[in-house]
């Protein structure tokens, strides 16, 4: 069992790498590594900044029970980088187009390339695509200062910088698919205290190889940003973690635990063809998609204690698609089984766009979670798979919706009536286009509850008062609401509290709460 050592401050391609006196100082030695590297360590040093890839995806790496394959970061400073972008290099001024010069362009450059420069200013430096597949000629004239657009027939990206300085040696350009790629035959892979940005395509990629199927997947306590390009109103890329199975060799015991995850164009998680995964205590904010999106065949999937802000349309001028805390596939793939017994636990999501909960398949139970701003739809799910055979049980849920379209089929809950649904002691805050409170909504399309045999399911409210205030990262109910006699799920302060006066337990079902005082505590609030 050797364990390996790389440092790109500190280390040298001189040395053996294989303590943490003597670390390489490239990723190289790692690279080549395959096979059986049970009870190995990867140490990558923090301060540490590599613009590589650090790919086992055609070299298949697995660990073994109680002896897993770990990659994790040593020493003192920030998190070791694995940057998918190198500085920008070979851009020339496109006079021809842009006679004043601002205009920069290079040929020959690879579909879904992003581009950032730290001169944008806010915390996004995406330089946004405003168009795609366009001549020259058009693409400048759809583009404004501190934009991007990429010619796909001739292969040319255009960048317009602020000032119209030269991209070359400021800014950055993406090259790499992943910035962290593993394939796994048999598993016992465990990923941590990593800084992952700036991919093409997904940050951190885990997947099944060959014919086995893997388990014992660990991802926890990374961070994960600026995933994805932006090409098109719908992005099927660039999401902070992705960890799939496939039809036949399903992966068990994925653990998903703990992780930063930001700007990403696509979901912060996505994973399928998973038996058992866990994802909890994750904190995301403004990515394209959802906060965890189970995209084909996952059984069995707990999604307990997450915080999500802002998914949105963030870091992409196009039009966003429905972006929501959880959604599920609303189809099976051939060979595999239907996403089933998922359970969403003790969530936060705020201003997650149009639906908070989406769920296409299978039996669902949704316990304890607070959705504030979602703009459409809290609980959806429609058109459920087999809707006969599925049970939805949504109890104890606090959910506000800011809704700006009433015509947009806007649903308090929108269920299928042919399944199973037990809706009990949820409470609802809906305003209507006007900004007014409502309790009831008669548009001509419009209704409150849709797919439900009652008008209002009994024990359900709706408010006519708002119920919470956002006051920065901190989420707590209105000064005087009723709510605050009703039992508070996370309060202290100082340290991170217990969840319901105890342990979470799937089955316990305390009085619909919120959070009690400003300053308290919700699932994985920034401490």
């Amino acid at each position: 069992m050797t364990d390996y050592y790389v440092d790109s401050v500190n280390g040298s391609e001189s040395n053996d790498g294989l303590t943490v006196n003597s670390p390489k100082a490239t990723l190289t030695q790692i690279n080549a590594l395959s096979g059986d590297l049970s009870g190995v360590t990867i140490y990558l040093g923090k301060g540490s900044t590599w613009r590589d890839q650090l790919n086992f995806g055609n070299n298949a790496v697995y660990g073994s029970a109680g002896s897993r394959l770990k990659i994790t970061s040593y020493g003192d400073g920030e998190k070791p980088i694995l940057n998918g972008s190198d500085l920008c290099a070979g851009f020339v001024a496109d006079t021809t187009t842009d006679s004043l010069g601002r205009l920069y362009k290079k040929t020959g450059v690879t579909s879904g390339q992003n581009i950032f420069y730290t001169g944008m200013g806010g915390a996004d430096k995406r330089v946004p695509m405003v168009a795609w597949n366009t001549n020259a000629a058009t693409t400048f004239a759809t583009m404004s200062e501190g934009t991007a657009s990429y010619d796909a027939v001739n292969n040319v990206i255009y960048v317009w910088l602020p000032s119209g300085v030269s991209p070359n040696g400021v800014a950055e350009i993406t090259n790499r698919t992943n910035a962290l790629k593993i394939a796994t035959t048999n598993g016992h892979v465990d990923v941590s205290g990593i800084h992952a940005t700036k991919a093409r395509d997904d940050n951190i990629s885990i997947a099944t190889i060959a014919t086995s199927s893997p388990t014992d997947i660990l991802v926890h306590d990374n961070t994960s940003d600026y995933a994805g390009f932006d090409d098109s109103a719908v992005d099927t890329s660039g999401d902070g973690i992705i960890v799939n199975g496939d039809s036949i060799n399903r992966m068990t015991s994925l653990y998903v635990y703990n992780n930063d995850i930001s700007y990403c164009m696509n979901n912060a998680v996505e994973f399928s063809y998973v038996t058992g995964a866990v994802v909890y205590y994750n904190r995301s904010h403004d990515c394209g998609g959802n906060l965890c999106e189970l995209w084909a065949d996952c059984v069995n999937t707990k999604i307990y204690r997450n915080w999500a802000k802002d998914h949105n349309t963030k870091g992409r001028l196009f039009t966003a698609f429905n972006e929501a805390f959880a959604w599920t596939a609303p189809t099976a793939s051939s060979g595999g089984t239907l996403t089933d017994g998922t359970k969403v636990i003790g969530n936060v999501g705020i201003n997650m766009r149009v639906r908070s909960i989406r769920h296409n398949q299978g039996s669902l139970d949704c316990y304890n979670n607070v959705f504030i701003g979602c703009e459409n739809r809290g609980l959806d799910c429609q058109n459920i798979d087999s809707p006969a055979s599925q049970t939805i049980n949504f109890k104890n849920n606090v959910m506000g919706i800011n809704d700006t379209d009433f015509g947009a089929f806007p649903r308090a809950i929108y269920l299928d009536a042919a399944a199973t649904n037990n809706l009990d002691n949820n409470l609802y805050y809906i305003q209507n286009p006007a900004g007014d409170n409502v309790k009831y909504y008669n548009g001509t399309s419009s209704i409150l509850w849709a797919g439900y045999s009652a008008a209002e399911p009994n024990s359900n409210e709706v408010s006519i008062s708002p119920f919470a205030d956002e006051q920065g990262e901190d989420l707590s109910l209105s000064t005087g609401h009723a709510m605050l006699g009703a039992g508070a799920i996370y309060w202290g302060s100082g340290s991170r509290p217990q969840a319901w006066n105890g342990e979470l337990f799937d089955t316990q079902s305390p009085d619909v709460g919120a959070y009690q005082l400003p300053g308290a505590f919700y699932p994985g609030k920034y401490e």
